[in-house]
């Protein structure tokens, strides 16, 4: 079955994409909390040169994230101040304009997905690929698909059946724009796009009532 191309759009810089997946046959893609710590931590790792975090979510057997691609100049001289012993081919191959952004941007992903996955199959034990197939990437194209985007990945959770509100579901970036606490979202922007902090509320309250009026028919 050839593959879609909207779900695998090329990464450029300044530009907004959805990425996600999920595991092989569905299985768990978390076993404990700290596995979804080190998820986090993995992302950021390998992606914060190159990609600024807008959402998130994690489940069961599957993740979103909602992304901003960094201007090149910025992610050029980020890569460039690396140690040598911190750049890959990959990185000498961007510095030297051999390797495009999308495929720098392409191969970092995967080296976070895969690092996750060498950690999770040698704590239980696995053989085989974690995920089902390359992550999926989609270019949101405007504020409207930006706004539905970010509430699809907030109440992923609600949607699935794991929550039965927003506040009450750990594994999402929802509590990072609710709480004064440090975050590195630039939460202003994101409200920016939504119209102000008010309208972003209400976006989020409205989708999730209207996910827990359809749960509440479809028992």
């Amino acid at each position: 079955m050839p593959v879609n191309p909207h779900y695998h759009a090329e990464i450029h810089p300044d530009g907004y994409y959805h990425i996600c997946n999920r595991t092989n046959n569905r299985e768990l893609l978390f076993i404990t909390d700290e596995n979804r710590r080190f998820f986090l931590q993995q992302f950021s790792l390998y992606t914060e040169h190159f990609l600024e975090q807008h959402s998130w979510s994690l489940l069961p057997n599957h993740f979103h994230y909602q992304v901003k691609a960094k201007p090149y100049d910025y992610v050029f001289d980020r890569i460039s101040r690396f140690s040598e012993k911190d750049k890959t081919i990959t990185h000498r191959g961007f510095l030297a304009g051999e390797i495009s952004f999308n495929t720098l941007a392409s191969r970092e992903l995967k080296r976070a997905f895969q690092s996750y996955s060498l950690s999770l199959n040698n704590q239980i034990r696995r053989n085989g690929n974690l995920f089902y197939k390359r992550f999926r990437c989609v270019n949101i194209e405007d504020d409207e698909q930006f706004r539905k985007t970010m509430v699809y990945i907030h109440t992923n959770s609600i949607k699935h059946g794991l929550s039965k509100d927003l506040d009450s579901y750990d594994w999402s970036s929802w509590k990072e724009y609710t709480s004064r606490k440090y975050s590195p979202i630039n939460r202003d922007e994101v409200y920016k796009i939504f119209g102000n902090k008010q309208a972003f509320l209400q976006a989020h309250q409205v989708h999730q009532n209207f996910l827990l009026e359809k749960w509440k028919y479809d028992l």
